[in-house]
């Protein structure tokens, strides 16, 4: 009596893992980018906070430039975030009386036009943003 497979046996068997293998890869993969956009949405709620924070200690937003650097050294926050769906930082506007913190969002570019008029009156257009991720205090209109 034979002992082992055949060739055609574990072709048979690696034909199996293969298919296996191919349905379940997008399905990881998928669950990372789900993990990455929670942790978007959550860093953009602690910068929001931190934002407040600042806010109602001196009475202004940090300046756009370097607002984690001003976060920091003032205690309010204690470490850097970046965007972990683009690995940059976060994009963060403000005119003293509204800011906007935006990620690019999974298209990694982020098309968003701000000026001194939209931020003066305090709405931004939804059109303008798409399906970009971002925290601010403007009023979003359709």
């Amino acid at each position: 009596m034979r002992r082992g497979f055949t060739l055609l046996e574990l072709l048979c068997a690696l034909a199996v893992l293969a298919v296996l293998a191919a349905v379940t890869a997008p399905s990881i993969r998928g669950i990372q980018e789900e993990a990455r956009l929670a942790e978007t949405r959550t860093n953009l709620a602690v910068l929001q906070s931190a934002a407040e924070a600042y806010y109602s200690k001196f009475g202004a937003y940090p300046a756009a430039g370097d607002y984690q650097d001003a976060l920091m050294e003032t205690g309010i926050f204690t470490r850097r975030l970046r965007d972990p769906l683009t690995q940059t930082e976060y994009f963060f506007w403000q005119n003293g009386r509204y800011y906007v913190l935006a990620s690019p969002g999974l298209n990694r570019r982020l098309e968003i036009s701000l000026n001194a008029a939209i931020l003066a009156a305090g709405r931004l257009d939804k059109r303008l943003i798409g399906d970009d991720l971002l925290a601010t205090n403007l009023r979003m209109t359709d």
